[in-house]
């Protein structure tokens, strides 16, 4: 490729139209590959956005249903908190 590009006898050839088809394929492909990263980018900010929402409704529910078991807890003799020493 390096030779097909920079030489000038060889653009007289009938390889030019080689040289010019694996330009426009090496464009191409450039332009694939920021429209496929753009395309990851969008997707990794959904997802994040994802799992911060159900890592809070998670720990939500986690609060909630320990909240119920905490009272039952000290309610059990011999499981109620040490005085505080003041």
């Amino acid at each position: 490729m390096y030779c097909a590009i920079l030489l000038p006898r060889i653009s007289s050839n009938p390889t030019h139209i080689v040289t010019r088809s694996l330009n426009v394929v090496g464009l191409a492909s450039l332009i694939c590959q920021l429209e496929f990263f753009g395309y990851l980018l969008w997707h990794r900010y959904a997802v994040n956005r994802l799992h911060k929402e159900c890592r809070r409704r998670v720990l939500l529910l986690v609060d909630s249903q320990l909240s119920h078991i905490r009272p039952s807890i000290s309610a059990v003799p011999g499981n109620a908190p040490a005085p505080s020493q003041s």
